[in-house]
């Protein structure tokens, strides 16, 4: 029995306007049976498809079927999805005839052919030249556009919704099942100096107007691949070709992926990749909008506005990453006002976040900051991390992963299959996020030391490379910036040695929420949900991210020159603090059962350099100020730089050093005993591990009454008296 070929499940879905989002050979929607994605958000679909076999499962509802059960559901004749071939001029026995198209032509309402005229740029007159039309197909009204073959017969109609319904299929064909094809294709039967590819048929017509040779893919760029190879021939003989497609993220990728079929079946043309998003940036999103409403030109078009592709751009990625337009905009105190109104005591830590992030539209960082917030169970931390998880193509969550993972050698998938689950190339000028750190920080010392050295060599932003006895040696080189936000519970000391034997990539800031009371408890009950409050507060980062990328899309220079000095002097000092705080040492005192010395031995503190902790500062500092629509950093910037130098050290050092900032700057032994909730030895070791890092001196003994109970007073240094003058600006 011979096997029935079928339309792609991508084409069907194409025909139906049903909106997809492709990961791997999976294609992910919401899904269509049942109500499951009524409440997701963007990237919480349920309906999964197989790219290759169109067979389907819903995660939610649990249908499962293939294309045909997917064609009976949506009501279509199942032969609608069966591949079948045509002759010239026909489709499933279908003859398209002069007469038919004339006749479609006449009917065409005059409603449409303002719509025509006005939204999309074709005259009367040139309605007349493309033969527009308007028919009844399907039980519904359609703009009718048609098509020819190579030799110039019809070969079947594109059917486009009617603009005034908004509802249904966006497109279909007539017959149903006629394979899809290239839109223009008669210009290909002569040779071409200059080819212009396009989203769809009415961006080819509107580029034939303005005098650029022009096609479309019948589908859309979905159909590149058939239609450039059955017509690689042709294609060859073009010198230049532009690929336009729309201004949008699939529309970026898509290019991409025609330029890299054309570079394989059109080797000897120039390329060129037409951007056109900052002219239509608030307008639309196509050449059609380009030229109907930005008053576009040929000439821009063709020498401002491309930019020529050869076989280096393949792989590239653009630094800058495409964004969809927000629903609303939303400037930052509008981001501030409903985060204070949702959760006031998480607006630090997110609006910190939202720093880090920030510093992916700097030009020119290349280093890759890292930022972990700290904090009981329930304490806001993963809360805070969720603001972000909406904002997909800039974000890459994760819940657990291994640091192995960057690079993977894994002994099950084939060296052809790595790439593909490698995440480095993933997480590339994107914000990596992580919801519990605390797996990786419980590893046993061999394999947690193995993990910090993967970070730490990731972490410089310079790609990496391993080396297995199963996949030999592979990686990647070159620049690999991205921004990482974590959570954990506290960190303990032994993770924070390792660390400093490393040299930490990471900051930390510790998110103390304050124990909430009965009544708090109960009104937090009965007012809106977490779950709610949350969503809000996802949404509006959304629209807040989007918004800044959408008004920066080429990025952002810095102006270094228009800095405050000040500043600067400031983020220096900090680095300059850390580096002291987080210095590594270890600390005894000698004894045996029958002496034990006053004095403590250490060994020589390990102390990194703070350049690099001054570059990330400076770039935080950055960050923080492009959230807040600004190339230059002031004095507002600076308290977080501050905040995460006094917190990005160990608890007991942090909460010592903590202390000292609130009492003036001093502290005696009694205090830190309190304050650390510790013996008096204990408190005594933390204090001389202070002294011994620089940070602090022994100002006096104090005796305080009866002999034996003399206490040190620990006094902050003079180099860092700075800092109780900065707190108390906050």
């Amino acid at each position: 029995m011979n096997q029935v070929e079928t339309i792609t499940i991508k084409e069907y879905l194409d025909t139906k306007g049903i909106p997809y989002k492709e990961k791997g050979k999976e294609l992910i929607t919401a899904c269509v049976f049942n109500s499951c994605d009524s409440d997701s958000h963007a990237g919480e679909e349920h309906l999964y498809f197989d790219a290759d076999t169109s067979q389907y499962k819903c995660f939610k509802c649990g249908e499962t079927g293939n294309i045909f059960t997917l064609c009976e559901f949506l009501g279509d004749d199942k032969k609608t999805v069966i591949k079948q071939s045509t002759s010239v001029g026909t489709a499933r026995g279908v003859k398209i005839t002069l007469e038919q198209i004339e006749s479609y032509h006449k009917a065409l309402p005059d409603r449409i052919k303002k719509y025509l005229e006005e939204k999309r740029g074709i005259s009367t007159d040139w309605q007349n030249t493309f033969m527009l039309g308007w028919g009844s197909f399907y039980g519904k009204n359609w703009i009718v556009i048609p098509y020819k073959d190579a030799v110039g017969n019809f070969s079947y109609l594109k059917l486009r919704r009617d603009p005034e319904t908004g509802e249904g299929e966006k497109y279909m064909r007539f017959p149903s099942g006629a394979e899809s094809a290239i839109y223009g294709i008669e210009v290909l039967r002569e040779e071409q100096d200059l080819l212009l590819i396009t989203e769809g048929e009415f961006d080819a017509m509107v580029a034939t107007i303005n005098g650029i040779s022009a096609i479309s893919f019948s589908t859309g760029a979905g159909s590149y691949k058939n239609e450039i190879r059955k017509h690689a021939e042709q294609l060859k003989k073009i010198k230049k070709i532009y690929v336009c497609l729309d201004a949008d993220i699939a529309g970026i990728a898509a290019s991409t992926e025609v330029m890299k079929e054309l570079l394989a079946f059109a080797p000897d043309a120039e390329l060129y990749r037409v951007d056109l998003s900052e002219k239509v940036r608030g307008v639309g999103k196509d050449i059609t909008d380009y030229f109907a409403s930005c008053g576009g030109t040929p000439d821009e078009l063709i020498y401002k506005l491309a930019t020529r592709f050869t076989k280096e751009d393949v792989g590239k990625v653009n630094r800058i990453i495409t964004v969809p337009k927000p629903q609303k905009d939303v400037s930052i105190e509008g981001w501030r006002n409903i985060i204070i109104s949702t959760f006031p005591t998480l607006l630090f830590p997110a609006e910190l976040s939202l720093s880090v992030l920030g510093q992916l539209l700097i030009n020119d960082i290349s280093n890759p900051f890292g930022l972990v917030l700290v904090g009981m169970p329930s304490s806001g931390k993963t809360i805070t991390l969720n603001f972000f998880s909406d904002v997909d193509e800039l974000v890459f969550c994760s819940d657990k992963f291994s640091a192995a993972a960057f690079v993977s050698n894994a002994s099950n998938v084939k060296a052809e299959k790595l790439a593909e689950i490698d995440l480095l190339p993933k997480i590339r000028y994107k914000l990596f996020e992580v919801r519990d750190l605390a797996t990786l920080f419980s590893k046993r010392d061999d394999d947690l030391n193995e993990a910090l050295g993967l970070l730490t060599r990731v972490f410089d932003g310079e790609g990496i490379f391993t080396d297995s006895g199963t996949h030999g040696h592979r990686g990647y080189k070159g620049e690999y910036l991205f921004m990482f936000l974590g959570a954990t519970t506290p960190v303990s000391p032994r993770v924070w040695k390792m660390m400093g034997n490393l040299g930490s990539r990471l900051f930390f800031y510790n998110i103390d929420s304050p124990a909430k009371t009965e009544s708090e408890l109960m009104e937090q009950i009965t007012t809106s949900s977490y779950k709610q409050k949350e969503k809000k507060c996802r949404e509006v980062t959304k629209d807040f991210v989007y918004s800044l990328w959408n008004e920066h899309p080429k990025g952002i220079t810095w102006k270094k020159e228009s800095d405050s000095p000040r500043a600067k002097s400031l983020v220096a000092k900090s680095a300059i603090f850390l580096a002291r705080l987080r210095g590594v040492i270890n600390i005894w005192k000698d004894r045996n059962e029958y002496w034990s010395s006053d004095e403590y031995n250490f060994t020589m503190p390990v102390v990194e350099q703070p350049d690099r902790l001054n570059q990330l500062f400076y770039n935080l500092s950055r960050g923080h100020a492009v959230i807040c629509g600004r190339d230059y950093i002031d004095d507002t910037d600076l308290k977080f730089v501050i905040e995460l130098a006094i917190q990005s050290s160990e608890y007991v050092r942090s909460s010592i050093m903590r202390g000292l900032l609130k009492n003036g700057g001093s502290l005696k032994t009694s205090q830190v005993e309190k304050l650390l909730n510790c013996s008096k030895p204990t408190a005594l070791k933390e204090m001389e591990v202070l002294k011994i890092l620089g940070l602090c001196d022994y100002r006096e003994e104090l005796t305080l009454g009866y002999p034996g109970n003399s206490e040190k007073l620990l006094v902050l240094k003079e180099d860092f008296m700075w800092l109780l003058e900065e707190l108390k600006r906050e």
